[in-house]
């Protein structure tokens, strides 16, 4: 017997529903005749059970398709800035495309169930979330693939300066340590500025494009205009040694061929103001 106010299932000898608290009267009906009565219902275990229509998977679908943009936009960003490094780093780029491979594949099945659950009422809906979503997605991968490519370039940038800057140093220490351990005669003067050639000409490429790098990069970070001005003046300061440098391995080897005596006066004529000249730099 149902309950004629709730519907609720009642013992035939009932006066009241245990549900609703309303009087069982002679209008309760019969469990039998319920069935006619309420549309769709079936008796499961003695029970009656309401058949559930699942509304369409459009949340999940959504959070795929987030999760697509996301792992897609990561691949990208990698990509982009491997590609303005000049190196490969495979790691980030293919566990994000692994995930969206995984993500991909799944999304066909929800979108299947998102067709199955639309009535002809949301197709225009539907339509219009594909299509968002479709547009969600590109523009995802679009930005991250730029901002992947500007940050590799700045990162490019700055770990060139970082390399240069080693290479002048290591260079740089390599002619001052020849320089500093010569013997305090002119033959042996004249062999070290033979052996410190090839590192001042290597000196003066490093330096020169050191310069043009800091000129870049003062007008990308204008924030660290000040320690760039003190890098320039002092790779100005080191271009100046490296130009009396070369003039005074010049000088060497003019003068190595010479008597020792016409060599002195040489060195004295040629060489000393060159020295003089170096040494300024060090005042200044």
């Amino acid at each position: 017997m149902l309950c004629s106010h709730c519907a609720f299932e009642l013992p035939g000898d009932a006066r009241s529903c245990v549900k609703c608290g309303a009087q069982v009267d002679g209008s309760a009906r019969p469990l039998a005749a319920e069935s006619t009565c309420l549309d769709n219902t079936q008796a499961v275990g003695g029970t009656l059970t309401l058949p559930s229509t699942a509304p369409p998977p459009y949340a999940l679908f959504v959070s795929q398709v987030l999760g697509l943009a996301i792992s897609l936009s990561v691949a990208a960003f990698s990509a982009a800035d491997n590609l303005a490094h000049g190196y490969w780093r495979f790691s980030p780029f293919v566990i994000s495309s692994v995930v969206a491979v995984a993500v991909m594949l799944r999304m066909p099945g929800t979108w299947r169930n998102v067709e199955a659950g639309t009535d002809a009422d949301g197709v225009a809906h539907q339509r219009k979330l594909l299509r968002l979503s479709i547009i969600f997605v590109v523009v995802f991968i679009g930005t991250a693939f730029i901002v992947g490519a500007a940050i590799g370039k700045n990162g490019k940038e700055r770990a060139q300066l970082e390399s240069d800057f080693r290479e002048m140093s290591h260079v740089g220490g390599r002619i001052s340590q020849a320089r500093n351990k010569v013997e305090r005669t002119v033959p042996a003067h004249l062999v070290m500025y033979r052996s410190i050639e090839a590192d001042v000409e290597n000196f003066e490429t490093i330096s020169r494009r050191l310069q043009a790098e800091l000129a870049v990069y003062d007008e990308n970070f204008p924030e660290q205009h000040d320690q760039t001005a003190k890098s320039l003046q002092s790779i100005g300061v080191g271009l100046k040694r490296a130009g009396l440098l070369k003039q005074q391995i010049g000088v060497a080897r003019d003068i190595e061929s010479l008597d020792p005596v016409p060599r002195w006066r040489a060195w004295q004529d040629r060489m000393q103001p060159l020295l003089d000249a170096e040494d300024a730099l060090n005042k200044d």
